[in-house]
């Protein structure tokens, strides 16, 4: 029905567009559209560097990051070319180039077979290269391999098996030492520019350049762009609108009422989801993974054999509708139609950006509405402030001051621009003592009755150390005190019965520590290097020697079929009935040597928990000042940065349950103990 109701209004948006046409008498479309200029089939072209580099970019979605990059270079010295030249005296590698272009590709070929075959490296699932050109004109090839991911993540061995590179000695080799430095150093690579007011075709005429190889290439029809994966490309276009080719020659009312003219791979696809229920367990842009678009029928069937991963085609941001639409196929899985796919939790939306919105696929304020909209159901007045507080400070407002400074230098502010927030800058300058105003802000009285029931319960040995340090802050002595023990002697009591004190008196303490864990023991605590802005990469500083330990037998668990259950098993026995017990959870961890690895666990571990679950999707966007690249959002689509996965930062998806544990990643309340670290339950 939908297919049905879409072609009429697609013929009708067709007969607006071109009566006119035909009422003036043009039976051919050479006036009517609109022509594309370099389009992305013309070689070398931006839209064709920039269509394979997409192409190659959801490779690595499917595949996981590269793992060789291989360059392979063309030598004219190759005995193949040395005996078919020596067959024609005098004759030079400059007067066949159709030889070295056959050559090249056989070898390259030959590398290909090797690499994949052989398996020297690994099991190798998808080999993605270029072939480019040196100045003189010999070709060679940019090979990536993407290996299995049993093959992933080499020792360092080895990767000293397959790779050894060191720059020579300037005193022992001074030759080649200079020769490297001048020869094998690359500089800058130059970027793309594909702006959309360059004459793109006057700009490949003044910069063309065709050596005879790459000529010879060209006419072989070797391929220039290369993968052994194969990516099916979906067009974008909505509810009235459909692209329709056709050419010079033919006449518009055929090109209208062509049959199946309101068939395509886009409404066929909601066709399929509403005749078959595995369809919609997929969304457009990975339906090619279980589905084939057959051409001639114009039908999707079931895949039966073979590989085939789906992209869309980029659409900026500038396009409107069409951006936003491509962002909702990439998440949305098997709607039956366009309205379906604008319904979030049985409410209808008017726009594709609407919907994005409701589904916080795009950054705005709806976050932070909602947050207040659930808490005002259960938390106290006092907790409602809290919460608005936290907001104040990560909502990003300390940017307004900046934008402000940068606009007073124009000669601006933003008080020119009535939909903006001004800052408040006289509170932003007060807030520079934000540490020593949290210090002060605690509640004097619990805090002294606090350290009354503390002090009451010290032995000897903490009594001593407590009156010598308070001694030292009374008489203003200063000093430096050093305090030892094994874990279970009462280190951290003793320094809340001192923290609890001087609180008390108003006085102010910092209490720091040197790792997260310790922290969180500690009332107000906070790392030294958040504390203090130390500029220290933690994740670079390495405890570990080379030496080997051998881990007793009765510790190990000995692998079986499926290592995540059996490792789960033994460290959380009975989870899916004792996952909302604090202190069944605070006795055991799982630790795992990559984000990977840790990832899999937790969406095991999540899938165990039979309760229903919420989906929260993170909004992504590049920061225009990070580069100074023309375009950059044709090279980074919004799924690709969805894609990415940091250290410190939850991933695109974050998926939540009743009774699953959590931990922050920020400092949000440290006197409430909300910071860097602390492990609450979702409730």
């Amino acid at each position: 029905m939908w297919v049905k109701e879409n072609q009429d209004k697609l013929r009708i948006e067709l007969y607006k567009g071109l009566k006119d046409a035909v009422m003036r008498g043009d039976t051919t479309p050479a006036s009517a559209g609109k022509r594309f200029v370099l389009p992305s089939s013309f070689t070398r072209s931006p839209r064709y560097i920039i269509e394979n580099y997409q192409d190659a970019m959801v490779i690595c979605r499917w595949a996981g990051y590269l793992d060789l990059f291989i360059t392979f270079t063309c030598n004219t010295r190759w005995p193949e070319i040395d005996l078919f030249l020596s067959r024609k005296p005098g004759q030079k590698v400059e007067d066949r180039p159709d030889v070295v272009a056959r050559v090249f590709k056989i070898k390259l070929d030959q590398l290909l077979t090797d690499l994949k075959h052989g398996q020297h490296f690994g099991k190798v699932i998808v080999v993605v290269y270029i072939v480019e050109y040196q100045k003189k004109g010999l070709p060679h090839a940019h090979i990536l391999l993407f290996l299995h991911h049993d093959d992933k993540h080499p020792t360092a061995a080895e990767i000293d098996r397959i790779i050894s590179a060191e720059i020579p000695d300037l005193n022992e080799e001074p030759l080649v030492y200079e020769a490297v430095k001048q020869y094998m150093v690359d500089g800058p690579c130059s970027s793309i520019n594909s702006s959309a007011d360059t004459d793109e075709v006057k700009t490949y005429l003044n910069c063309r350049y065709v050596s005879a190889i790459e000529a010879c290439w060209r006419i072989f029809e070797f391929a220039i762009h290369h993968r052994e994966l194969a990516v099916q490309r979906f067009s974008l276009h909505n509810e009235d609108e459909q692209p329709v080719v056709f050419k010079d020659t033919d006449y518009l009312n055929n090109a209208v009422n062509k049959l199946d003219i309101g068939k395509s791979k886009f409404t066929v696809w909601m066709k399929a989801n509403a005749l078959y229920k595995e369809a919609r367990e997929l969304t457009y842009s990975k339906f090619p993974t279980k589905w084939v678009w057959h051409q001639k029928d114009k039908e999707w069937k079931l895949r039966k054999y073979g590989r085939c991963i789906g992209r869309i085609y980029y659409a900026h941001p500038a396009s409107g509708e069409r951006f936003y639409l491509r962002m909702l196929l990439n998440v949305i899985k098997g709607p039956r139609s366009l309205e379906e796919m604008r319904t979030i939790n049985n409410v209808v939306y008017p726009t594709f950006r609407s919907t994005c919105y409701a589904l916080g696929l795009l950054d705005d304020d709806k976050e932070w509405h909602e947050a207040l909209n659930h808490a005002s159901y259960w938390a106290s007045g006092k907790q409602l402030r809290e919460l608005f507080v936290t907001m104040l400070i990560f909502c990003e407002n300390y940017a307004l001051c900046e934008i402000e400074q940068i606009l007073i230098k124009s000669g601006r502010s933003l008080h020119d621009f009535e939909t903006i927030p001004y800052p408040n800058t006289l509170l932003l300058r007060q807030s520079n003592n934000r540490v020593l105003q949290e210090e002060l802000d605690y509640d004097r009285n619990s805090l002294a009755a606090e350290h009354i029931k503390l002090l009451a319960s010290l032995n000897i040995d903490q009594r001593n150390i407590y009156d010598e340090v308070i001694d030292s802050v009374s008489e203003n002595k200063g000093g430096f005190y050093f305090v030892y023990g094994h874990g279970g002697t009462g280190k951290t009591y003793l320094w809340k019965t001192i923290i609890c004190q001087l609180r008390s008196e108003g006085k102010i303490v910092i209490a720091i520590a040197s790792s997260s864990i310790v922290a969180l023991l500690l009332p107000g605590g906070r790392t030294a290097h958040s504390r203090f802005q130390i500029p220290i990469n933690l994740t670079d500083n390495s405890t570990c020697g080379e030496a080997l330990i051998e881990i007793p037998h009765d510790l190990l668990i000995q692998p079986g079929v499926h290592p995540f259950k059996d490792i789960i098993k033994a460290a959380y026995p009975d989870f899916d009935t004792k996952f909302n017990n604090s202190k069944y959870l605070e006795e055991r961890a799982i630790l795992a040597p990559t984000n990977e690895i840790v990832e899999d666990i937790n969406g095991y571990m999540i899938d165990l928990i039979n309760v229903d679950e919420e989906t929260y999707l993170r909004a992504d966007s590049l920061c225009k000042a990070s580069s100074n690249i023309l375009d950059q959002d044709f090279m980074y689509p919004i799924e690709f940065l969805n894609s990415l996965k940091f250290p410190g930062i939850p991933n695109h998806k974050l998926r939540l349950k009743v009774g699953l544990p959590i931990m922050l990643l920020r400092n949000l309340n440290q006197s409430n103990g909300l910071c860097n670290g602390t492990r609450l339950l979702v409730t």
